[in-house]
């Protein structure tokens, strides 16, 4: 538990205390993926493991999620299709189902935050239209680019 908590909000501390979240969401996105995928086990089972998902999943995502940004309903109908694999991948053995989760978030932060962050260096994702919270930050995410 304090592993996991580490290795997701130190990466987001970091990157809130210099003002750019930006370089604290895909190590702290990274670090989930750790956490959520390394179930105990040999070293060799870990480590196949949390790479197998890392690659197959948060990697394909990403590329994804990058590919079809700012493509409007393409990337919405992209997304189904990728929560429908994601689906797929669910039954498929140890292995599969964290693929498929990390391939459907990963792909979701490729559509929007992570590519609106790196194109509008002033404002990120947090900058909704809600209005502000107590730290700085918006409530509500935008992911308008």
């Amino acid at each position: 538990m304090i592993r996991a908590a580490l290795a997701i909000c130190v990466p987001l501390a970091v990157g809130f205390a210099v003002d750019k979240p930006t370089i604290g969401l895909l190590p702290a996105m990274g670090g989930l993926l750790g956490t959520l995928t390394d179930r105990g086990g040999s070293y060799l089972y870990r480590v196949e493991r949390v790479s197998s998902v890392a690659v197959f999943g948060g990697a394909v995502g990403l590329a994804i999620g990058s590919a079809i940004h700012g493509r409007g309903w393409i990337a919405v109908v992209a997304l189904v299709v990728v929560a429908g694999a994601s689906a797929v991948l669910s039954s498929l053995g140890d292995t599969g189902p964290q693929i498929g989760l990390q391939m459907l978030v990963y792909a979701s932060l490729g559509i929007g935050p992570i590519r609106s962050c790196a194109r509008r260096r002033g404002a990120g994702w947090w900058t909704g239209s809600s209005g502000r919270s107590a730290g700085g930050r918006s409530a509500a995410p935008s992911w308008s680019g």
